[in-house]
């Protein structure tokens, strides 16, 4: 199977936020937790740079499941 032909999923940075300052957490608390960089992270939330390892890292410290931050490429607004 060529990777060609496998879905692109993209990831709701801005919900992941959202939980985070739901939870009264902080970057630097979320970063530690997921054994990211600050840096990492913040690109995550503002969508700048994503990766499902990240995603899952970050998902996991917020005590929820990847699938929460999914989004289908197919219908996501640029």
């Amino acid at each position: 199977m060529s990777t060609r032909s496998l879905p692109r999923v993209k990831f709701d940075g801005e919900k992941a936020y959202r939980d985070m300052v739901a939870k009264t957490l902080d970057i630097p608390t979320v970063a530690k937790s997921a054994r990211l960089s600050e840096r990492t992270v913040y690109r995550f939330f503002t969508n700048d740079v994503q990766t499902a390892r990240t995603a899952a890292a970050i998902a996991d410290a917020l005590g929820h499941s990847i699938r929460r931050y999914m989004v289908d490429a197919e219908t996501a607004v640029a």
